[in-house]
């Protein structure tokens, strides 16, 4: 089963808080949802460093 997670932006800061509390908790398809404002991912998490590199993603908007 897919985590099913995403990334939206916003140009104006307030939409996002706006949206973050009307949608934070609410059902979608059966499933609750939660809604937070993305951090930074901290560095450590250990394993192997070597091998291909993990794709990763673009956050620049395309559009």
């Amino acid at each position: 089963r897919s985590r099913g997670f995403g990334f939206v932006t916003f140009d104006v800061d307030e939409e996002g808080v706006a949206a973050v509390s009307a949608l934070d908790g609410t059902v979608l398809d059966g499933r609750t949802i939660r809604v937070n404002e993305a951090e930074e991912r901290k560095g450590g998490g250990g394993g192997d460093r070597r091998g291909p590199p993990r794709g990763g993603f673009d956050r620049t908007p395309r559009w």
